[in-house]
């Protein structure tokens, strides 16, 4: 289960979401997802989320308005262990409308993606991608948000270490 905190501009409210994935073996069940208005909601309501079957891994990040999530595929094997299989997009929720879209990640990425984290820098959805085999992280912006096609690679950090 995962919670996340937004503020609503348009009506000044604030809300909290949370969001259950449910992990079975060999199988996933559906992403449940509800959400309370602080201080007009009397119980907690249930959000559409079933164009988003996807295990909600990481905390969101806030950015004008939205939530935003990395979000991946997963499997739970006999063991009970939880294993990743895919990191396929970004969900980003209107704090607003009350409504989840999804956001491709840059096309580049598709096959290097190692462990991503989400952030936000001068108003723009950013990726840190962390690629332990070469110790480098690329850092991503997305100049329009929503626009997958404006992604743009803005820095390259290496980060080799040396023993002495």
């Amino acid at each position: 289960m995962g919670y996340s905190f937004g503020y609503s501009p348009s009506n000044r409210h604030f809300k909290v979401i949370r969001i259950v994935t449910q992990l079975r073996v060999g199988c996933e069940a559906p992403a449940k997802a509800e959400i309370f208005t602080l201080g007009h909601d009397e119980t907690w309501r249930n959000l559409d989320v079933s164009s988003i079957q996807y295990y909600f891994r990481s905390s969101a990040i806030t950015l004008g308005g939205t939530l935003n999530w990395i979000v991946g595929k997963y499997e739970c094997t006999i063991l009970k262990t939880i294993t990743q299989i895919s990191i396929d997009l970004i969900v980003g929720f209107d704090i607003d409308k009350e409504r989840f879209r999804t956001i491709l990640l840059p096309s580049a990425l598709e096959s290097q993606k190692k462990e991503m984290r989400l952030t936000s820098v001068g108003n723009c959805l950013c990726i840190a991608d962390y690629n332990e085999y070469i110790f480098q992280i690329d850092v991503w912006r997305m100049k329009n948000y929503g626009v997958s096609e404006s992604w743009t690679k803005t820095c390259i950090i290496s980060t080799v270490f040396s023993i002495s």
